[in-house]
């Protein structure tokens, strides 16, 4: 794994969507072959809205690795890396809501 808080580019990229979020929150959180995951900001806002608790755990996964978290320790050989991907304010992901669709129709576009 990398120590500089980057993706690895040798590893499959993981990105988490809502139902995965919400229905796999144990395994997500257990499972060390998890890495190199990426969580749109969609997801977040979504599982937020849906089950705080989860959002909680989902967040303390993506900033375990912070290097201002003294105060968590991770578990000895945990190299796993979690990141927030901004995709609600990046021009290239952005996805504006069309007329006709649901915000969870817009939401499935946007991850």
């Amino acid at each position: 794994g990398l120590t500089d808080g980057s993706l690895d580019p040798d590893r499959a990229v993981i990105v988490i969507d809502t139902n995965v979020a919400l229905h796999q929150m144990d395994f997500l959180c257990e499972d060390q072959c998890i890495s190199n995951v990426v969580l749109p900001y969609t997801v977040l806002q979504e599982v937020r809205h849906r089950n705080m608790n989860t959002y909680h755990r989902l967040r303390s996964l993506a900033t375990e690795g912070d290097e201002d978290q003294t105060s968590k320790k991770k578990k000895a050989g945990d190299s796993r890396q979690f990141f927030v991907f901004a995709n609600e304010y990046f021009r290239e992901t952005y996805v504006t809501r069309r007329d006709d669709e649901s915000s969870n129709d817009r939401n499935d576009r946007a991850i």
